[in-house]
């Protein structure tokens, strides 16, 4: 019987699909495109031309950067592709990829709007108020007396801690003082993605007017003594502090900015 007649050479699989001989050949070392028939003579491949759709699920798959070896558990037995269970898993990875391509695109707007802003305040010394919208915030306790390096280990465990509970982190990350009659709680915080979801681990920080000054390093607990104004008896205090950065050269995260919530009386934590 003349296979050559029946079936694809490895060339002509090549031609009609676009892939390389040597990418078919390590298909085929991955088990996913088996050839139909080899001859014992020559070792020349022959495939059918319902290899063809494999060739192309691989190569979609590629794109998805779906792993290449997970693939094998879609492979019949008589050579087919299960292609109702590859599109259902292929789908689900697509669908995971665009969601984090769109947070990455959140987190470019948000990372430009932030440096925008920065250049207009950045000369200043003085303080300012601006209008800063609602945010969720993972919280950990946090004792400023560790130093920086203890921080930004413990701000490495609370993100691997945020993450096993199934948060995502966006954008901002800090320390937040609760100024109270009494005492003050101190913590470390990363800003999530909004959810519904109820945690003891999360503050949701009001929106409003905060009074903000760009600052050296941290300084939030020098608050009461550069905003003695704010610190009547009696009255709550909220005080952010969060890294920020522009595009200047040598002077990436160099800069913080204070925030002080300007209706603390009207908070309520949930």
């Amino acid at each position: 019987m003349n296979k050559k007649n029946e079936f694809l050479t490895i060339g002509e699989l090549s031609n009609v699909t676009g892939v390389n001989k040597k990418s078919l050949i390590y298909y085929e070392k991955l088990g996913l495109l088996t050839p139909i028939y080899v001859n014992p003579e020559t070792r020349y491949r022959y495939y059918s031309l319902s290899q063809f759709h494999i060739v192309e699920a691989i190569q979609i798959c590629v794109e998805l950067n779906i792993p290449l070896k997970s693939l094998k558990n879609f492979i019949n037995s008589d050579q087919t592709m299960n292609f109702t269970a590859l599109f259902d898993y292929g789908e689900k990875l697509a669908e995971k990829k665009i969601k984090a391509i769109r947070k990455g695109l959140d987190y470019i707007h948000q990372a430009q709007e932030e440096m925008e802003r920065i250049k207009k305040y950045k000369a200043t010394k003085d303080t300012y108020i601006r209008n800063i919208p609602e945010k969720l915030c993972y919280v950990s306790p946090y004792d400023p007396k560790l130093g920086n390096r203890a921080y930004y280990t413990e701000m490495t465990k609370l993100y691997e801690k945020l993450e096993n509970d199934g948060f995502e982190p966006f954008y901002e990350q800090g320390i937040l003082y609760e100024y109270l009659p009494n005492e003050i709680k101190r913590y470390i915080f990363i800003e999530i993605m909004p959810t519904t979801d109820v945690h003891e681990n999360i503050k949701r920080i009001p929106s409003g007017n905060y009074l903000c000054k760009f600052v050296p390093d941290y300084q939030i607990e020098k608050t009461p003594e550069l905003f003695p104004e704010l610190f009547t008896e009696g009255k709550y205090v909220l005080a952010i502090e969060v890294e920020v950065f522009d595009d200047t050269p040598q002077e990436y995260n160099l800069i913080n900015e204070l925030q002080i919530f300007l209706d603390g009386e009207k908070i309520i934590w949930e």
